[in-house]
């Protein structure tokens, strides 16, 4: 699962993804929504808030991460999963 556009207590990131490298990418991807810049959730600004907080909580302060709630995982070839 993916963290909701505004924090939510019913997501559990338990996943991170380092995203420093690909910062200025998401940033233009996102001013690109010109029509809901005005949300709060939109802003450079907390978007880059919440990442430092991901870094934080997953040990690697000074990054920026994204965090990813895993429900649930199967290793390959489990139930018929392969890959």
């Amino acid at each position: 699962g993916v963290e909701p556009p505004i924090s939510s207590s019913d997501f559990d990131g338990n996943v991170f993804c380092e995203v420093g490298q690909s910062w200025a990418s998401k940033v233009a991807a996102v001013t690109a929504y010109q029509n809901l810049l005005d949300r709060p959730y939109m802003c450079e600004e907390y978007l880059q808030t919440r990442a430092s907080w991901w870094a934080q909580v997953a040990g690697q302060p000074g990054a920026l991460m994204e965090a990813f709630e895993l429900a649930v995982w199967r290793p390959a070839g489990a139930c018929g999963v392969h890959g």
